[in-house]
């Protein structure tokens, strides 16, 4: 009981969307605070050639631009403005303001990939998974996501020494954020995906090592998980 008076509130969206607007209001560049991930998957994105590709969580475009420089067709998706602003300056790719928690604004069955980038953990269990079914919806079936997600052995990065809001998830800068194990990933992606990789690896995203899980995982629906 003490444990459960201790922990903070969690912030309304309308307070995290606040929070993030302000954030993006210093000029940067698309590629500031990123990594060359995507490299290690150029076989997936040479295979997605001449379809869709959706940016979701796009940020300033960092991810968007080289998803571009592989030749592909990206439309980038965020609820900030500021976000967009920029990485519409910087790429001219279409770029769309909406908030995923609300769903995803295309038809079903648009795009062959979708790349999600340390976005989808700053919501509480029930909301992720209902974004991951609209994620899920909106590719073409057998369509792949690439997506990252914080690590329970991110300590330099907010998994310890910050106010715990529920288990797994920290209140870091004002900003709730989800940290997984592999039980939490598999829990995560238990139904309507086929999980071709899920794996626990480093990353220099800043400037300082950063822990995280990268996942590749195909719609399928029906299909066992992690395997």
């Amino acid at each position: 009981m003490s444990d459960l008076k201790n922990r903070a509130a969690r912030p309304t969206q309308s307070d995290v969307r606040h929070i993030w607007e302000e954030r993006y209001q210093v000029p940067r560049e698309p590629s500031s605070y990123e990594d060359d991930w995507l490299e290690r998957w150029s076989d997936t994105l040479a295979s997605v050639q001449g379809g869709q590709v959706l940016d979701a969580g796009c940020g300033p475009g960092g991810d968007t631009l080289r998803l571009m420089n592989h030749g592909l067709r990206v439309v980038g998706l965020d609820f900030s403005l500021g976000a967009l602003k920029i990485a519409r300056g910087h790429t001219r790719c279409p770029v769309v303001q909406s908030d995923v928690c609300d769903g995803i604004p295309f038809r079903s069955a648009t795009f062959h990939l979708i790349v999600a980038s340390l976005v989808l953990h700053y919501f509480n269990h029930d909301t992720t998974k209902s974004i991951l079914r609209a994620l899920r919806d909106s590719l073409v079936p057998g369509g792949r996501i690439l997506m990252r997600l914080n690590s329970t052995d991110d300590v330099q990065f907010g998994a310890e020494g910050n106010p715990l809001v529920e288990p797994d998830v920290h209140l870091v800068g004002g900003v709730p954020k989800r940290f997984y194990n592999r039980k939490r990933v598999e829990q995560l992606l238990g139904e309507g995906w086929c999980v071709l990789e899920a794996s626990e690896r480093s990353s220099d995203r800043y400037s300082r090592t950063k822990r995280l899980w990268e996942i590749c995982a195909e719609r399928a629906d029906a299909h066992p998980s992690l395997r």
